[in-house]
C-alpha cells in the first residue's frame, strides 16, 4: 500500500463531518473523506501492523471498518449528527473473554472528547477487571523495578517522561497495601497507562508513521510487563 500522511485538512474535514445531521452528507464528501481521513489512517494501521508483526506477532489489528465514522441508523437519535467526530485504532493479544481487556496500543484522533480533545498515543492497561487489577497491584507491591527501569530509559522517557497517567487515580490507600509504599500512587491507580499528546505539526509530518511506530514499540514494552502480571 502507498502511504497517505495526514494532511491540515484531515482535523477540519472530522470535526465538520460531525457536525452534519443530513445522512447524504458522507457520500456526497465521498473524495474528501477517502483522502483526508480513511487513506491515510488506512495507511497508518498497514504501517503498523507490518512494522510490528515480528516484535507482537500476538497482537491484532483490525481489518475491516477503518476510519468508519457514518453511526449506524439505530444509534442515532432525534436531531443528532448522523457522523463521529472522533476516529481511533486498538491492538492488543485476542481476548479471552468479553469481560477481561488486555493492555493496548492506541492512537486517536479526539478533537472533542471529553477529557482528551486531541491526538493521542496510548499504552497499557484500561478498565481492568477487579481480578486484574488486584494483580497489577500485588505485582507491583512486590517487585516495581522493572517499571522504574523501563520509565527511566532514554528512549521511553523521551516521549513518555510522566510514567503512568494519573487521570484515574484512587483517594485511599487500596485493602492490603501499606500506607507508606514507595510506589502507593501507582497502586492507587485505576488504570495502568501511559500517554502522549501530539501537536498538530508532528501529526501531518512526513515521518509521523514512523513516530507512532517507534512510540508503540515502547508501548509494548510496558504492555508485555503488565501482561506477565496479569497471565
Amino acid at each position: 500500500m502507498t502511504h497517505t500522511k495526514f494532511s491540515r485538512k484531515t482535523l477540519p474535514f472530522l470535526l465538520k463531518a460531525g457536525e452534519q445531521k443530513d445522512p447524504g452528507w458522507l457520500e456526497e464528501h465521498e473524495a474528501e473523506y477517502q483522502s483526508d481521513l480513511k487513506g491515510p489512517f488506512e495507511s497508518l494501521v498497514d504501517r503498523l501492523t507490518h512494522a510490528l508483526d515480528a516484535q507482537a506477532p500476538d497482537y491484532r489489528f483490525p481489518s475491516r471498518n477503518i476510519a468508519r465514522i457514518k453511526k449506524l441508523a439505530n444509534r442515532v437519535g432525534a436531531d443528532e449528527p448522523v457522523n463521529k467526530d472522533w476516529v481511533s485504532v486498538s491492538a492488543a493479544r485476542p481476548q479471552v473473554s468479553r469481560f477481561e481487556r488486555y493492555p493496548h496500543l492506541f492512537f486517536g484522533i479526539l478533537p472533542r472528547e471529553p477529557e482528551w480533545e486531541g491526538i493521542f498515543i496510548t499504552g497499557g492497561l484500561f478498565m481492568p477487571t477487579s481480578a486484574q487489577l488486584k494483580k497489577v497491584r500485588h505485582g507491583i507491591a512486590k517487585n516495581s523495578t522493572p517499571f522504574h527501569e523501563l520509565f527511566s530509559s532514554t528512549a521511553f522517557k523521551k516521549n513518555f517522561p510522566h510514567g503512568f497517567s494519573k487521570r484515574n487515580t484512587g483517594v485511599r490507600t487500596p485493602k492490603g497495601f501499606d500506607d507508606d509504599h514507595p510506589d502507593l500512587e501507582w497502586l492507587k491507580l485505576k488504570n495502568f497507562m501511559v500517554e502522549r499528546q501530539v501537536p498538530v505539526a508532528e501529526f501531518v509530518s512526513a515521518d509521523f508513521f514512523d513516530h507512532v511506530v517507534a512510540d508503540f514499540k515502547q508501548l509494548l514494552k510496558l504492555n508485555r510487563l503488565l501482561e506477565e502480571l496479569i497471565d
